[in-house]
């Protein structure tokens, strides 16, 4: 009587052994599944997360420059917004000069105004290297401050400029006259034009001037003068909204 009882203990525990490794089994395969899932899903969480925080910042197209017999630094840059649907305020160029050594010779950030999605801007002026021609120049651009587009935004593709012309007088300054056009909707206060000078497709002197006052729809002459400008085979000239 012992012994079949001891046979059914036996076979009893066979089948709960092989019971629990069959629910084991089952877990095993269920875990791995939803394993799967979850780690899909996760995977497809990241890569949209990625997506949506993709930043484009404003980049430097190109710039360039050329220095006087004084040691003043002449220079042109142009920056584009390549981003959809963000647009920035205040973005800056900082340029730094820098002599053999790798010191600083001068540095100066040039602050623009606001710019929208996919607008380029232009930009010249000077820089005093303080009696010393520098070794090296650098460019860098920051994005500035995030902002939403404004519909009512005057971009420089809004700017229309027409009649260009480039003179030289007997000292041997430099004289481009044009009109610039605003062809938005908008009023501003202040345009800057630009005009850079390009040697080889490539950007050797830049100045800008300003028109105050120019209404949607208005057109008003300018005159860039500019002494000492180097040996080119082009320019351009654009225009940016400068209003506040």
């Amino acid at each position: 009587m012992k012994k079949v009882r001891r046979k059914e203990e036996f076979v009893m525990k066979k089948k709960m052994l092989l019971i629990t490794m069959v629910m084991v089994f089952a877990l095993a395969c269920l875990t791995a599944c939803g394993g799967g899932t979850e780690s899909d899903n996760s995977d497809a969480g990241e890569s949209g997360t990625a997506k949506e925080e993709k930043v484009v910042d404003v980049k430097l197209v190109e710039s360039g420059y050329t220095m006087t017999d004084d040691s003043y630094m002449k220079y042109g840059f142009e920056i584009e917004n390549p981003s959809e649907d963000t647009a920035y305020e205040f973005p800056k160029v900082i340029i730094t000069a820098y002599d053999e050594n790798g010191d600083v010779l001068t540095t100066e950030e040039q602050t623009m105004n606001k710019i929208q999605p996919g607008e380029k801007q232009a930009f010249g002026s000077v820089i005093d290297c303080n009696g010393q021609n520098p070794d090296k120049v650098e460019f860098v651009v920051e994005s500035g401050e995030k902002i939403s587009p404004a519909d009512d935004a005057i971009k420089s593709s809004d700017l229309e400029i027409s009649g260009t012309n480039e003179r030289t007088d007997e000292f041997g300054d430099t004289s481009i006259t044009g009109k610039v056009k605003n062809n938005s909707q908008s009023d501003t206060d202040s345009v800057g034009v630009t005009v850079l000078f390009k040697k080889e497709g490539k950007i050797v002197l830049g100045t800008t001037t300003y028109v105050d006052n120019l209404s949607a729809g208005q057109e008003k002459a300018f005159d860039i003068s500019e002494y000492d400008v180097p040996e080119h085979d082009e320019y351009v000239v654009t225009a940016l909204d400068w209003g506040f």
